[in-house]
């Protein structure tokens, strides 16, 4: 209950980063004279009208929320994720051990990424953005890191909250944006966000918010989207070009198109898919005093026709996932779709 307490203590008022008075309905800033109210009595929504000037921009994010919302709401029930809800506490914690077990040596596995480069978690603080199905912060729980799982929509952030109190772990689920991060300057040892910024509307804002909230040497994991790849750069920017989607606009509209359909519901969306070079994301991150960036994921999936090739008789017994993983693995760092980034404050 302590380090619940402590946890509570670094959440700040998303405008201001002043501290905040609690109640069972959830929190108060009084500079700013805002409430934050607890959704019936789980997490608490720091999205808020007062940070979004002029009206406008309140409204895209509601329709950004409703798209990723309603879309979450739809994933967690597919059995991808649904079974970490069927679990009890014990076999919860068998499974992050399991997890862990069989994936800590390998090298380009990313929730693992804070455990490799930092050693032991406990008694660290760590910031989960855009927690999803609650998978990546229940790991960070099990290992002992007092965990604020972190996401845009009320059901992930649920969700994150969920899966760390059923294992009784130190933490508990949030709604913020990432641009307007609730909390206390320096306070979180890490950030780990995995695939979820180049959604932002202003990604420079999120990692400049990063930046702020990190400790000083504390470090951010950050996953983003590649532009040079097999998956983003030939897949759906060059087909794009080649179907006619030649200015900015409409290039922008054919990513966002052809991008996280497993989240469209009925008629909305996606609203926004970014991707970078190296160098852009170094610019990103350029007020970190160290910054490491590695290319991963390139799987066989990649390949155009690859699939095809792999059920005609005869290949598909050569042609395994298996067989095809381990010998094209050497792709990733030239080709592969995830820019794996480490920086330290």
């Amino acid at each position: 209950m302590q380090k619940q307490d402590q946890l509570l203590n670094i959440l700040a008022c998303p405008k201001c980063h002043t501290g905040l008075s609690f109640s069972e309905t959830g929190a108060y800033c009084g500079s700013c004279n805002i409430n934050f109210e607890r959704e019936d009595g789980k997490v608490i929504s720091f999205i808020c009208k007062e940070l979004y000037e002029p009206a406008e921009n309140f409204s895209k994010i509601k329709e950004i929320i409703g798209f990723w919302g309603n879309g979450w709401k739809k994933r967690l029930k597919e059995p991808d994720h649904a079974f970490l809800y069927e679990k009890d506490s014990e076999e919860l914690r068998k499974f992050a051990d399991e997890k862990v077990d069989n994936v800590l040596s390998k090298i380009d596995h990313p929730i693992l990424h804070p455990k490799r480069e930092m050693g032991s978690l406990t008694d660290k603080i760590g910031l989960n953005i855009g927690c999803g199905c609650g998978e990546e912060s229940l790991h960070f729980a099990y290992q002992g890191a007092s965990t604020i799982a972190m996401d845009l929509t009320r059901p992930a952030a649920e969700a994150g909250n969920y899966l760390i109190n059923k294992i009784e772990g130190d933490g508990f689920g949030i709604q913020a944006d990432s641009r307007f991060i609730p909390l206390k300057d320096n306070s979180v040892d890490f950030v780990f966000s995995l695939g979820v910024l180049h959604h932002s509307p202003d990604i420079q804002r999120s990692i400049n918010e990063i930046h702020r909230v990190l400790k000083e040497n504390g470090k951010a994991f950050i996953i983003l989207y590649t532009t040079w790849s097999m998956a983003f750069g030939v897949q759906i920017i060059l087909k794009g070009i080649l179907s006619g989607n030649i200015t900015k606009d409409k290039l922008k509209r054919h990513v966002n198109k052809n991008t996280e359909g497993a989240w469209k519901t009925e008629s909305r969306e996606n609203p926004l898919t970014d991707t970078f070079t190296g160098n852009e994301a170094r610019r990103l991150f350029k007020s970190f005093k160290k910054i490491n960036l590695r290319k991963t994921d390139f799987r066989p999936t990649n390949i155009p026709g690859l699939s095809k090739l792999a059920g005609l008789p005869g290949l598909n017994l050569l042609l395994t996932k298996e067989f095809l993983e381990k010998r094209i693995q050497w792709l990733s760092p030239i080709i592969g779709s995830a820019l794996n980034i480490t920086a330290e404050k």
